[in-house]
C-alpha cells in the first residue's frame, strides 16, 4: 500500500489471458461481492513477467476499510487467478 488509494504489486507474473480480468478488492477472501480496482482489463499480449510494478487503485467511493485482500479476478466467471490477504505490520 503506497498511499490512501493505491496498491503497488511487485513481481506480478500473469500470462495476460482470460475474459475480463481485473484487480478486485474484497473482505475475508470473498471477491464475488468485491469491487474492481482496475480501470482497465489486465489482459495484454505478452502478459506480465514481474519486471515492472503494477498498480491497483481504489474507486473514489471506497477506502481500505472496505477490503482486506486483493485478487486477480476474472469477472464473467467469478474466478480468482490468484489472491492474497493483507496483514497488519
Amino acid at each position: 500500500i503506497i498511499d490512501d488509494c493505491t496498491v503497488r504489486v511487485d513481481d506480478f507474473v500473469y500470462d495476460g489471458t482470460g475474459i475480463d480480468v481485473r484487480f478486485y478488492g474484497g473482505l475475508g477472501g470473498d471477491y464475488s461481492g468485491g469491487f474492481s480496482m482496475s480501470e482497465e482489463d489486465l489482459r495484454r499480449i505478452g502478459g506480465y513477467d514481474g519486471s515492472e510494478p503494477v498498480y491497483a487503485q481504489l474507486p473514489e467511493d471506497r477506502t481500505f476499510d472496505d477490503l482486506d485482500g486483493i485478487s486477480v479476478w476474472c469477472v464473467p466467471v467469478s474466478a480468482s487467478f490468484g489472491d492474497g490477504l493483507f496483514t497488519n505490520p
